[in-house]
């Protein structure tokens, strides 16, 4: 070979002294790991996505399609169209409530744009509403009258 290696006492610290539990413990703990973030993160989840005992577990974790801005943490699939998703508490959703859309049951499932706008002053309660991601602004969901996002141009992480 044509490097030479040469072995030492790791043992001992420069000064030929044995090493002190402290000296050792700042020797092996690398000072950019943050060894205690396990524990905290597993509270986190526990405490703000009820993944603990009994808890409800979320079909999926909702993103931006174009950011990759969270979304949503607890959904509900839908139960005929695997991508699609409904959701109450939802974060960086924006909804645009200066315009209002209903349903056209005629076109259904086979037209690419299934929500009709109307006037605002159309009477009635089954409305939606687009909305968007609070941070690129893509169209991301309906809100109905009662509160519920309709994701349907999401990307999921899943659960499962």
């Amino acid at each position: 070979f044509p490097f030479k290696f040469e072995f030492f006492d790791l043992m001992e610290n420069s000064s030929g002294d044995s090493w002190s539990d402290d000296e050792v413990d700042n020797v092996t703990k690398d000072p950019l790991c943050d060894y205690d973030a396990d524990g905290a993160d597993e509270e986190y989840v526990e405490k703000y996505l009820q993944l603990g005992a009994g808890g409800r577990r979320s079909d999926a974790i909702l993103n931006c399609p174009a950011c990759f801005a969270l979304l949503c943490l607890d959904c509900q699939r839908h139960e005929s169209y695997a991508t699609q998703y409904r959701a109450m508490f939802v974060k960086n959703c924006v909804v645009d409530f200066e315009r209002k859309f209903v349903y056209d049951s005629v076109r259904g499932e086979a037209a690419n744009n299934y929500l009709v706008q109307v006037p605002s002053t159309t009477p009635g309660s089954d409305f939606y509403y687009r909305a968007f991601c609070a941070k690129c602004n893509t169209e991301v969901a309906a809100f109905d009258s009662d509160e519920v996002f309709h994701f349907h141009a999401v990307f999921p992480s899943e659960c499962k």
